[in-house]
Parts: C-alpha cells; sequence; structure tokens
C-alpha cells in the first residue's frame, strides 16, 4: 500500500503534529547522538571538557564570592552552596545558547532534506544530558565529601531538571528563527548570559534578595530551577509552589514560542 502524504497549510494554535514527530523519531535518535559526538570531536581534552568548564565556574565563584567577597550563605559552606547551583545552571546556560544558534549551524542540512524543523533547537538540549548527569554524579561526591548526606528531597531533582529542558527549548524556539534571520541576536544574546548569572541566586542566596522583591525574584523560572535543584541537593525544602506557578508560566511560553516557530517555519529556508 502506498504512503499518502497530506500538505497541509501551517496551523499556530496547533504546533505539534505527533504522528509526523513520531514518524522522524529515528532522525531525532540519531541527530542527538551525531550532536553529543560532534562536541567532543577534534578535540584534545576530549570528554574532560564537560567537567572542566563548570568545575572552573565553581572555582572561580568559590574565590571570588566565597573568599573575597565574603558572600553569607548561613550554615552551608560556600562551595557546597555554589556546586549545587552552578551544576544546573550550566546545563541551562549551554542549552540556551546551543540551542538558539541550533538553526544557524544546520542551515545547510535545512536545504538538503526534510524532518520536523521543531527537533532542532531540541537536539542541543538532549545531547546535553550525559554531560550533565557526569557533573551530577561529581557533584554529588564533593557534597558527600563535605558532609551532607543525600535524602529522599535528592529525588525533586528530576522534575527540575526536566523543567529546565522545557525552559531552553522554549526560548531555543521563539529566538533560533530569528537568530537565523537576523545574526545580531546571537551577539545580542552572548551579552544577555553574561549579566542572567546574576538573575539566578547561584553566586548568592535567596535569602540576599530583599523580601519585598523576593517573589517577583522567584517568577524567574530558571532562578526557582537553580533554587529548587540545590535545595534537593542539599535536603532542604523545595520551594514547590513556585515551581508550579512557574512551571504554568513556561507551560505558555513553550506553546507560544512553538506556534511562533511554526508560522516562521516557510521562511527557515530562505534564511537558511
Amino acid at each position: 500500500m502506498k504512503q499518502r502524504i497530506v500538505i497541509e497549510a501551517v496551523k499556530p494554535w496547533k504546533p505539534f503534529d505527533f504522528a509526523e514527530i513520531f514518524r522522524y523519531r529515528d532522525m531525532l535518535y540519531f541527530k542527538i547522538i551525531n550532536a553529543y559526538k560532534a562536541d567532543h570531536r577534534q578535540t584534545i581534552l576530549s570528554y574532560f571538557w564537560a567537567v572542566i568548564d563548570p568545575f572552573t565556574k565553581i572555582i572561580f565563584f568559590y574565590l571570588i564570592f566565597g573568599k573575597i567577597a565574603h558572600v553569607a550563605t548561613g550554615h552551608i559552606p560556600y562551595l557546597a552552596f555554589n556546586a549545587s547551583g552552578i551544576v544546573l545552571w550550566n546545563f541551562i546556560g549551554i542549552c540556551l545558547n546551543t540551542s538558539i544558534s541550533s538553526l544557524t549551524n544546520e542551515s545547510m542540512l535545512l536545504q538538503k532534506i526534510y524532518f520536523p524543523r521543531l527537533f532542532i533547537p531540541l537536539v542541543p538540549c538532549i545531547s546535553q544530558v550525559p554531560n550533565f548527569l557526569l557533573n551530577l554524579v561529581i557533584t554529588l561526591g564533593l557534597l558527600a565529601f563535605l558532609g551532607f548526606t543525600p535524602t529522599w528531597r535528592l529525588l525533586g531533582i528530576f522534575p527540575i531538571f526536566l523543567f529546565s529542558i522545557v525552559i531552553a527549548y522554549s526560548v531555543g524556539l521563539l529566538l533560533s528563527s530569528y537568530a537565523l534571520q537576523y545574526r545580531d541576536i546571537r551577539r545580542l544574546w552572548g551579552g544577555i548570559m553574561q549579566f542572567m548569572v546574576y538573575t539566578v541566586p547561584v553566586a548568592y542566596p535567596l535569602s540576599a534578595v530583599p523580601p519585598l522583591w523576593r517573589n517577583v525574584y522567584l517568577l524567574n523560572p530558571m532562578a526557582a530551577a537553580v533554587e529548587g535543584f540545590r535545595c534537593s541537593l542539599l535536603g532542604q525544602p523545595v520551594p514547590w509552589m513556585w515551581l508550579g506557578i512557574d512551571a504554568v508560566v513556561v507551560f505558555i511560553i513553550f506553546y507560544f514560542s512553538a506556534g511562533i516557530f511554526r508560522m516562521r517555519e516557510p521562511l527557515i529556508i530562505d534564511a537558511a
């Protein structure tokens, strides 16, 4: 029986064609594998870069904010405080940067074959998962060395981790098609990322935020994710209420971003 292919107009309110996504699932799988291998190809240190990058940042923050600025983190040593937050923030930052530039990097492939374009901003996020898991294991070892014993709250890292992937994918969907057409966005985003590290509780604790502004601060999904992730690792109460509120916000952004991406999808080939 011949396969029947129906070409329909783009419907922004229906951004996901699940039948098509399932049909091209092998393409997604191989793109993720290739993206992971490409990250470590033709490098001297290869897979060690997955560890060097976040732990260089941990040492930098520890020296600047822990030893020089003496940022108070209560009864938690600053090294444990910083390491437990930066492992997730580093993952989010890499996913955001690579997802936004994904269409630009795959412009040649876009002109040759068809597959669901929604895959492209997702691939960099998924391909970073092995690196994140490696850093997580090392961070857990460091926390154990510093005297922190895992509790049942450690299970909270899994939904928070998935939440972080959705955050990065949502932003990638929204900005990747514009970054392909307007290369200024990639340059602008680099500056934004340098600023954004100070909008999440990585270098300083949530208690340093004035109580009047703390609720507004936690409306930032990345801030709530980093704080919740740290609390899960250190066995402290997780701000599930704010994570739930931010999950609703991120779902709306995700749906909106996917709709915008689908509307701009016909322009992607021309821009590539």
